[in-house]
This record gives structure tokens, C-alpha cells and sequence, in this order.
């Protein structure tokens, strides 16, 4: 059990993280996920059809983060972007505690500065993603699981290891594409007859939303093609 004084050194570290990991919102998605979050309370259901994204709209459609927009509409609804700026820095303050806990556990009886120091090579790895996206909510999970799973590793406790199947479930309901967490980059075109794939782009470029005109000529899709900057 930790003592008194380092109960509340823990409890200051996670303030002063709370505070400064206070983000601006500065990344257009968290509209997109603030619009998808308000479609699905207003029809107690996932749209089924695209309505947001410009090259798909009226197109079948899937929302692999309809949990988390959901989860922020309802913050938004409750007190505003306040309360999506405190929500996330607390998430990502719990991220940082948590893999602060589980290394902890790994070395045992190790002492606070260097819990602190791995603390501080950690958040230099993760600030760049600590943005107002349903990745922060995955490097929670993983948190909790990697404390868990080191835990178990150290008591051999296998009730500890129950809670496994809930966080996968929580992180499905959040991103559906980390069942996968594989990310192809590029737009491609099958021949199906030859069933061999052909390259539409080039470059290490974020491509997204493919659709065909019409006439099956064309194709219109999104694609971050400058660093930082999205298009939409």
C-alpha cells in the first residue's frame, strides 16, 4: 500500500497532468464525431446513410466511431467544449497514471523519480496523439490491460484477467477498426478478371472515402495530401 505522502504526490502529478494536457481544439475531427454523436441521439440509431462526407453522401454507410461521437455529443450537450477539453485531459492523465502503475508493478519497488522519468518518455511519445480523437480512449484500454495483465503477472491472480473481454467490447464501441488496428494507406483499383490490385496515388498520403461517378469513369475521394492540414 503506498504510504500517505505518496498518495498525494500521485494525486498532484495527476492535477498538474490534468491541466496540462488541456487541449485547443484545433483538429477538425472532433466535429465530424460531435455531428455523427448528435445524428444518432436524434434517431435513437447509426445513420445508414452517409450524410457527413461529401464524395459518399446518400452512399450505405458504416461509422466505426459512433460510440465515441456519441460519448462526446452527450459531454457537449451536458456543459459544452469545457467539458470535452476536461473529459479528454483526464483521460489522457489516466492513460499516463495508469502505465505509470503498471510499470510500477513491473519493477517492484521502484522508487517515484524514476516512475516519473518513464512517466516523461512516455507522455513525449504519446503528446503528438493526444488530440480530440478515439485513439485516446484505445491508450486508455491499453492502460488498464497492460496494469492487469502486469498484476497478474506478479500475483498470478487469473480473476484479475475477467475484465479483459469488457475492455475489448468498450474498445469496439469506440473505434470497430481496432479489432484490426491495420491502416492502409492509398486508393487502389481491382481487375476482376485478373483479381491484381492497381495503384490510383501516390505518396505516404491519408486516403479515405473512395466513390465512382456514375458512369463508372471517375473516382472522388478524400485525401490529406499536406501535413497537419485536412481538406474537409
Amino acid at each position: 500500500m503506498p504510504s500517505k505522502r505518496d498518495a498525494w504526490l500521485w494525486l498532484l502529478l495527476a492535477l498538474v497532468c490534468v491541466v496540462a494536457l488541456l487541449r485547443k481544439f484545433s483538429d477538425p475531427d472532433i466535429w465530424f464525431h460531435l455531428t455523427i454523436g448528435r445524428e444518432i441521439l436524434n434517431r435513437q440509431a447509426l445513420p445508414p446513410l452517409e450524410f457527413y462526407v461529401f464524395p459518399s453522401i446518400g452512399e450505405p454507410a458504416h461509422f466505426p466511431a459512433a460510440g465515441y461521437g456519441l460519448l462526446q455529443y452527450l459531454l457537449f450537450s451536458l456543459a459544452g467544449l469545457p467539458a470535452l477539453a476536461v473529459f479528454n485531459a483526464v483521460i489522457f492523465a489516466a492513460t499516463l497514471y495508469l502505465l505509470a502503475r503498471a510499470a510500477s508493478v513491473a519493477c517492484a519497488g521502484a522508487r517515484l523519480i524514476p516512475l516519473l522519468l518513464a512517466l516523461s518518455i512516455a507522455l513525449w511519445g504519446l503528446n503528438p496523439r493526444f488530440v480530440y480523437r478515439p485513439e485516446n480512449l484505445l491508450f486508455l484500454f491499453l492502460a488498464i490491460e497492460f496494469l492487469l495483465l502486469e498484476s497478474w503477472l506478479r500475483n498470478g491472480r487469473l480473476g484479475q484477467l475477467l475484465v479483459l473481454p469488457v475492455l475489448t467490447w468498450g474498445i469496439t464501441m469506440m473505434h470497430t477498426t481496432w479489432i484490426i488496428l491495420v491502416l492502409a494507406y492509398g486508393a487502389y483499383v481491382v481487375d476482376l478478371e485478373t483479381r491484381q490490385p492497381r495503384r490510383l496515388t501516390d505518396g505516404p498520403y491519408d486516403f479515405s472515402a473512395p466513390t465512382f461517378s456514375p458512369d463508372g469513369r471517375r473516382i472522388a475521394f478524400i485525401a490529406d495530401i499536406t501535413d497537419g492540414v485536412h481538406p474537409d
